[in-house]
Formats: C-alpha cells, sequence, structure tokens
C-alpha cells in the first residue's frame, strides 16, 4: 500500500494511470476548401484534464528538425541552381565537345546534393532516436510517480 508522504493518506493514485484515465483522443472530421471545392479530411484532437496537464507538463516534445529546415532553405538551393546551370553549359557546347569543367561542376553539385541528403538522414534518425530514448525514461519515470487525492501532492517512490 502506498501513502502519501505529506499526509499519509491512502488514497494515492500512479500518474501514468491517472493520465491514461483522464486523456482522451478523437477524430472529427473538418472541412476545407482545395482548388475551389470542398473538402473534408479526419482531424484528430487530444484533450487532458487539468491534473493529467500537471502530470505531463515535464513531457519531451519532439520539436523542429532545425538541421533539415537550414539545409533545405540555404544549401540545397544554390546546389540544385547550380546543377542546372552546369547542364546548361553542357547543353550550350551543342554536339561539340564536352564542357569538362561544366561536366566535372554538375558532378560535384550533384554529390554535394547526395551527401547533405546522407547527412539530414543521419540527423533526422539520430535525432528521432534520442528523442524516443528522452521520451522513454520519461514515461518510465511519470509510472513512479503517485498523486495524492487528499492533498494533491506528486511524489516519487
Amino acid at each position: 500500500m502506498v501513502t502519501c508522504p505529506r499526509c499519509r493518506a491512502t488514497n494515492v493514485r500512479n500518474a501514468a494511470v491517472i493520465v491514461g484515465e483522464q486523456t482522451t483522443t478523437s477524430t472529427v472530421t473538418a472541412y476545407g476548401m482545395a482548388d475551389g471545392k470542398p473538402v473534408s479530411y479526419p482531424l484528430t484532437r487530444t484533450s487532458q484534464t487539468i491534473l493529467a496537464q500537471n502530470l505531463t507538463a515535464d513531457e519531451p516534445r519532439k520539436g523542429i528538425n532545425w538541421f533539415t529546415v537550414i539545409c533545405l532553405l540555404t544549401i540545397m538551393p544554390p546546389l540544385l541552381v547550380l546543377s542546372f546551370a552546369f547542364c546548361a553549359g553542357l547543353e550550350a557546347s551543342n554536339g561539340n565537345s564536352i564542357n569538362i569543367p561544366s561536366l566535372i561542376l554538375l558532378v560535384a553539385c550533384v554529390a554535394a546534393i547526395i551527401v547533405v541528403s546522407i547527412i539530414m538522414s543521419v540527423v533526422s534518425k539520430t535525432r528521432t532516436k534520442r528523442f524516443n530514448q528522452k521520451h522513454n525514461d520519461w514515461w518510465n519515470l511519470l509510472q513512479r510517480r503517485y498523486h495524492c487525492d487528499n492533498c494533491h501532492n506528486i511524489f516519487q517512490l
């Protein structure tokens, strides 16, 4: 039997159970316009009681992968533009001898695009793995927390 360390009451409950009981997920149909035509799509909504919100306040959030955003907005566009420019340089030869510098630079740009894509993928997978580990650690901690209904104390065993 678990007792509250503050008031010695025995009506305490596990925080993970409380969160599970007091969190609801529902799917509703949302309506909008696409190409001038009405469309509907499913929208999932999650709601929690105040107690469940307080118990999950320290839950890790995934957030935005800024590395990928920066790569997509600053590194990839110039590489793509340069690739097209070097392709145009190859096309301008009109069947005469191949423009070797343009070919070399085109291959370098394509290789750079591939390398940056691989790095973005590795960073994303590493970040996801780290987030999953943090979330699992948080969930294990939540399962060791208890809430006293008498004095509203949250404590850990």
